[in-house]
């Protein structure tokens, strides 16, 4: 991690960079500006995808990034199930309920084919026509917490549901537990 501030279009046009429109631009500069910022945003889309590739196998490797007072980054992968051979599956499907198409049309929706309803016609059918791909994603979310610290959250919630709230024992009557 560096010091640096991140770069703004401010600093930028500071340092004599800008892919702003002015009014004495010509057309051609007009628009050499405007394919300029679009082969900017898709290289970085490129490299976005490169540094998660990347950055999803190295967390793989050597597990989740936590640094305390920053969020956690992890791998989760998300499950995928496509048709390989949709024009076979739609008539396996037909052929499995007897041709009764108000059946059929339970198994479509916007994609075509409900991937639950057509297995559970298909049985083991299914597993020739679809296929199901895990494909890393990054996420990020809340640091992890310490064992100390979890240990310490529930001893208070414990002492929470023993007292009233102002320490005094709880006597049988209903209590409300502030957590927020």
């Amino acid at each position: 991690m560096t010091n640096e501030q991140p770069l703004t279009v401010t600093e930028l046009s500071r340092r004599g960079i800008t892919l702003m429109v002015g009014e004495d631009d010509s057309p051609e500069e007009a628009l050499d500006k405007w394919q300029t910022i679009s082969l900017l945003k898709s290289l970085v889309t490129e490299l976005k995808g490169d540094i998660e590739q990347s950055l999803v196998q190295w967390i793989a490797d050597h597990g989740d990034i936590t640094i305390p007072g920053l969020p956690r980054y992890y791998a989760r992968y998300e499950k995928r199930t496509r048709c390989t051979n949709q024009r076979i599956a739609l008539e396996a499907i037909l052929d499995s309920i007897d041709g009764d198409f108000d059946r059929f049309a339970e198994s479509l929706v916007s994609n075509a084919i409900k991937i639950g309803h057509a297995k559970e016609i298909l049985g083991d059918d299914y597993d020739d026509l679809f296929i199901t791909e895990n494909k890393p994603r990054m996420r990020e979310g809340k640091p992890v917490k310490t064992v100390h610290s979890a240990l310490i959250n529930k001893q208070e919630q414990n002492h929470d549901a023993d007292t009233d709230g102002n320490g005094n024992g709880n006597s049988g009557e209903s209590a409300s537990i502030d957590t927020g």
